[in-house]
């Protein structure tokens, strides 16, 4: 093999390497998107779940107490 073909072999070589760089960073930047968004999600789950566990805490409390409206409650 003379050198002008060695110099072929590895620039395709070269440009292969580049081309399965960039498909690599598009599935990075693609996967990273959607780890954020799966993050800010969850995010907004959590704090969904902590407004709702302090409504069910605050029904608990009333019904506990009892409905008084003038009466003892049944107490």
């Amino acid at each position: 093999m003379n050198s002008e073909e060695r110099m072929n072999r590895f620039e395709k070589q070269l440009k292969a390497t580049a081309n399965l760089v960039r498909a690599g960073m598009k599935i990075v930047v693609a996967d990273r998107q959607a780890i954020h968004a799966l993050t800010d999600a969850h995010m907004r789950a959590e704090a969904r779940m902590d407004r709702l566990e302090r409504k069910f805490d605050r029904l608990i409390d009333i019904l506990l107490r009892g409905s008084r409206n003038g009466r003892d409650g049944g107490r």
